[in-house]
């Protein structure tokens, strides 16, 4: 039986491995599909986690129109899921920030950062201004990414988040409410999470919620209240979640 690679001897092979994640390096492809096979294990999630450099290589490949761009973000996808990565990965939020309105992975990296309710402001942060337009162009989509919900969810715990989904004019509340419908689970299940959210903070009170709601102009501010007043009838309480869980794609 083979012994276990030690720690040391895993971190010097990773150290190898970030050395080819390079868009203009060769075998970038192979590196970036290894990444995702290490991305696979419990084990090696952590461990790059653990590597910063690995992080931004993986990124800056994921950003990229190379061969390696999609196993490298499905990599990220996975390594995002680990606590020790949020601080890493803060850094490259904005270079995933254009891929959102057609990569379900990019939403699905910045919904593992952001599960944590004292993470999600830090992400917003990290997005920087002009956040909003990506995440909109998202959201309107005819068939908008499944993690976008997740994503939308978990960024809806902070002031901020909640304050971009209530925004005055109603028309993001509005394609939230007309994504109820929608027959993806995984979506669907996040907007009713940010839409509780939007309505319940500091002990299960509606009054931010119903106050931001009734800020929008004429109808829609009715139809906003009754949408998310329905929402308890239509899904019941096991859908009712402050935050997603944690995404994993499987390591080809």
């Amino acid at each position: 039986m083979a012994a276990p690679i030690s720690e040391p001897s895993a971190s010097v092979a990773l150290s190898e491995l970030t050395a080819l994640l390079s868009p203009s390096s060769p075998a970038a492809p192979e590196a970036a599909e290894a990444a995702l096979a290490l991305s696979g294990s419990a084990s090696g999630r952590a461990l790059l986690a653990e590597h910063p450099a690995a992080l931004s290589a993986l990124s800056a490949m994921a950003a990229s129109a190379s061969r390696g761009a999609r196993p490298a973000l499905a990599a990220l996808v996975n390594a995002s899921s680990e606590p020790a990565a949020l601080e890493p990965l803060l850094a490259a939020v904005p270079s995933l920030l254009p891929l959102l309105p057609s990569s379900g992975a990019a939403c699905g990296v910045l919904a593992n950062l952001s599960r944590d309710a004292a993470a999600a402001p830090r992400v917003l942060r990290a997005l920087g201004p002009g956040a909003e337009a990506p995440l909109l162009r998202a959201l309107s989509a005819e068939r908008p990414p499944a993690e976008l919900g997740a994503l939308l969810c978990n960024l809806s715990q902070a002031p901020e988040g909640r304050g971009a989904l209530l925004e005055p004019s109603g028309r993001v509340l509005r394609r939230l409410l007309a994504l109820l419908r929608c027959p993806d689970t995984e979506l669907r299940r996040g907007i009713v999470g940010a839409l509780r959210n939007c309505c319940f903070q500091h002990g299960n009170s509606w009054e931010f919620g119903i106050y931001g709601i009734c800020g929008i102009r004429g109808i829609y501010g009715i139809y906003g209240i009754y949408g998310i007043y329905g929402i308890y009838g239509i899904y019941g309480n096991d859908e009712w979640e402050w935050s997603s869980e944690e995404l994993l794609l499987p390591a080809r």
